[in-house]
């Protein structure tokens, strides 16, 4: 195992992604970065966390922003009581086959939001010291906190996804529909989110909703395959037939933009301007190397502030504060670069995790990623990307209940 689980990455979908709330100003996994034209499908895969549970034993699930504010409390419904708080597998017996987790301590629980589900787990979403029932028998794909609530899909538990909408602290799931396309995206403030969804026409519209009250703000025509790329305080990025080189920019108060990218595939966060193109659906010409850009968009077009290439190929996730990039560069493994000064962290972990438009962030400088050893234990690790510590969040048994991974 390279990479802590191939399965994992493809099974899950959204990266933090980001459109101002209001049309001028600044407006939270995930945009795709992936080796090849392929399409993320996130709303299967927002959902398909179960089914990857039953494969890898994943012991939590996350959701990645910089320091979220916790889910307001005091002026929401109250949930449940938690009766029993979850107890993570500490095993210490050693693993012959990963000598290297045993020298890792162990840490705190996560500090984002994650589902339990399957018999004997219970069935809810836990986000520190809340837990919210759900639905017998469904899934939770988290997306991101939203005021009294999460953002997500709403799904058949190993099925598929029956709507994109808002789980509330009380346990009620408000759908803003079935989506068309790929892709959904809240505002970086979660005031506001954006998806495509059908029209009786066959056609599609990106349409833009407040989170509190499901009520429709604005809306442009577009293809059913759209793809929401991201939201940040630029407005929101999408790609019309999930084709890189129909790259658009909506501000809500003007006609959408076309986004020079070169035919890359662009990756955005909500939580930074800056952004990521990728270069590996590109064949390079003789002497080059795949790359990936951290760019930032001004007077209408995408700048270059620093770069790292590879001749093993590029994938790679920007710190929630756009300050750091993370790469996996084949066998060189998970590398940190401080942007723009392009100089290298300590971070180094090339036997068990990797960084891709998923990796699911704690805060600006630890990642958290879970997955199977084998097929007898499973691991859940948090790693500072400055400094390269990293300690266990769980360890043990695969038979532990089955958790869900969110996205952001």
């Amino acid at each position: 195992m390279n990479d802590l689980d191939a399965r994992l990455r493809d099974a899950l979908d959204a990266a933090a992604r980001t459109i101002p709330d209001h049309a001028t100003g600044p407006g939270l996994t995930t945009t795709e970065v992936r080796r090849g034209p392929r399409p993320r499908t996130w709303a299967i895969a927002a959902l398909a966390a179960a089914a990857v549970v039953a494969a890898v034993a994943v012991p939590l699930a996350i959701y990645s922003k910089d320091a979220p504010p916790p889910v307001a409390s005091g002026d929401c419904p109250k949930p449940p009581a938690v009766e029993n708080p979850l107890q993570y597998p500490k095993d210490t017996r050693p693993n012959k086959e990963w000598p290297w987790v045993n020298g890792v301590p162990f840490g705190p629980g996560p500090r984002v939001p994650f589902t339990v589900t399957g018999e004997g787990g219970g069935n809810y979403l836990q986000d520190g010291d809340l837990r919210v029932p759900l639905p017998a028998g469904k899934d939770f794909g988290v997306w991101g906190r939203v005021h009294c609530g999460w953002m997500g899909a709403l799904g058949v538990r190993h099925g598929e996804i029956e709507g994109v909408g808002v789980l509330s602290t009380s346990g009620e799931f408000r759908s803003f529909g079935m989506p068309s396309g790929d892709g959904m995206t809240l505002s970086p403030t979660g005031e506001r989110t954006a998806i495509v969804r059908p029209t009786q026409d066959g056609k599609a519209q990106l349409v833009v909703i407040e989170t509190a009250t499901g009520r429709e703000v604005a809306s442009i025509p577009t293809d059913p395959d759209t793809e929401v790329v991201g939201w940040n305080s630029n407005g929101i990025f999408y790609m019309e037939a999930r084709e890189e080189s129909r790259t658009q920019l909506w501000t809500i108060d003007a006609a959408p933009v076309a986004v020079e990218t070169g035919g890359f595939r662009l990756t955005v966060w909500r939580t930074t301007d800056r952004m990521v193109l990728q270069s590996n659906n590109q064949v390079p010409k003789p002497g080059q190397q795949p790359c990936l850009k951290v760019v930032e968009f001004h007077q209408g077009r995408l700048n270059t502030v620093m770069q790292r290439c590879s001749k093993n190929g590029t994938e790679g996730t920007l710190s929630p504060d756009g300050k750091v990039l993370v790469t996996s560069m084949g066998p060189e493994g998970l590398l940190g670069y401080s942007v723009p000064a392009n100089t290298p962290t300590k971070a180094s972990t090339a036997a068990m995790i990797s960084a891709h438009h998923e990796t699911i962030w704690e805060d600006n400088r630890h990642i958290v990623t879970s997955g199977g050893l084998g097929t007898t234990a499973s691991v859940t690790l948090r790693c500072d990307v400055i400094d390269g510590d990293c300690e266990k969040i769980s360890y043990g048994s695969q038979k532990a209940p089955s958790i869900g991974l969110g996205s952001r």
